[in-house]
């Protein structure tokens, strides 16, 4: 439990492949300017743990562990996950999402650690087994935090919940907005798009491939850097190949650093998606005041303010996407309005130090 210094022992609950919540954990630990809480983390998953990851605990003397989890149905995982939480014994067991709350809940029962769910997935994707585990986390957590208050709300209807229970809690992510600083030049013509995110079928990147067919009618010199893995790698480089499109580059998995400097390098960030909770990537174009172009679904709207902190278009539309690509390419007005805006919107609300300090008094309460 408590250390030695009397500081509080949280053991964070973190997927091992690219998402958010790495963004989100590293973030806090680094908003702890203090060193006021003790950090563990399990790393699991199917994929590898990332060495951004690991880069990151051995940086920061944190120290960690990574479960792996076979595909489909894994029981010997949530003990193997359960046997690390209890050698770990911390005050908080922090999850980055509903999945690990059994082992979780056990913990709690034997050792009396407080669990803290934060609740990523967006609703209309979430499986029967998403639904099921967040059932559980609402029985079974001290506090179960939202990222946006439009989410929690769904939550409350589905569940019969009470808006005001004391254990929901509204948490928007943060960032190290310094990180993100850009003396943007907008006048100049933009030659860079650049989009960040897993490549996986939520995203709709095959539409915004589509797209530049047509947006390579009109506009030369333009190139778009996809940076991301996942599953989807290879239909969307077969597609890319299909149509000849040799200014469309897959750039790879990138570090966060290697993504502030694609930011920096880039004119304008464009985000295909049929679903976001609170997309870090969006927080980071958003954050490098550039202008953006995403599309017109739950968990998006509630970050983007159409025509401006950025433009939003339907999904599954390429010649829509394209000539709204073609539009801001060739508009400054735009670019400058959409820019400056975002970058106002991330600096009032995106600081890892405000989602720091609200996250430090649900720890407290252990």
């Amino acid at each position: 439990m408590t250390d030695s210094h009397g500081k509080k022992r949280i053991v964070h609950l973190l997927y091992s492949g690219v998402g958010g919540h790495g963004n989100v954990f590293m973030n806090l630990v680094k908003a702890d300017k203090k060193m006021e809480f003790d950090y563990f983390v399990i790393f699991f998953g199917i994929e590898p743990i990332r060495n951004a990851y690991v880069e990151f605990c051995n940086q920061e003397n944190i120290p960690f562990q990574y479960r792996r989890k076979k595909e489909g149905i894994d029981v010997w995982f949530f003990v193997k996950l359960f046997l690390s939480i209890k050698k770990v014994k911390p005050d908080v067991i922090f999850l980055h999402g509903s999945y690990t709350i059994i082992p979780a809940w056990v913990c709690k029962v034997l050792f009396g650690s407080r669990i803290i769910v934060r609740e990523t997935q967006a609703n209309h994707l979430k499986t029967k087994v998403d639904f099921l585990t967040l059932k559980l986390a609402i029985s079974f957590a001290d506090a179960l935090v939202f990222l946006t208050a439009e989410f929690k709300d769904e939550i409350c209807k589905k569940f019969n919940i009470r808006s005001n229970s004391k254990k929901l809690s509204v948490i928007s992510n943060g960032l190290d907005l310094n990180q993100y600083h850009v003396d943007r030049d907008y006048k100049k013509a933009p030659r860079v798009i650049s989009m960040v995110s897993r490549l996986v079928p939520i995203k709709d990147h095959l539409t915004l491939i589509e797209a530049f067919v047509e947006v390579n009618k009109t506009e030369k010199g333009v190139r778009l850097k996809i940076a991301g893995s996942g599953i989807s790698e290879s239909a969307i480089r077969s597609k890319i190949k299909e149509l000849e499109l040799e200014n469309v580059e897959l750039v790879g998995e990138l570090d966060e650093q290697e993504i502030t400097e694609l930011l920096a390098q880039s004119d304008i960030y464009i985000h295909p998606t049929f679903g976001e909770t609170m997309s870090t990537s969006l927080m980071q174009a958003m954050a490098s005041g550039l202008p953006i172009i995403s599309s017109k679904v739950p968990g998006v709207v509630n970050m983007i303010c159409d025509k401006k902190t950025g433009v939003l278009v339907e999904t599954k539309q390429p010649e829509v996407l394209a000539k709204t690509i073609v539009q801001l390419l060739n508009s400054e007005f735009e670019r400058v309005l959409c820019g400056m805006e975002a970058k106002k919107y991330a600096k009032e609300n995106f600081s890892s130090e405000q989602m720091f300090e609200k996250y430090k008094r649900l720890n407290a309460k252990a």
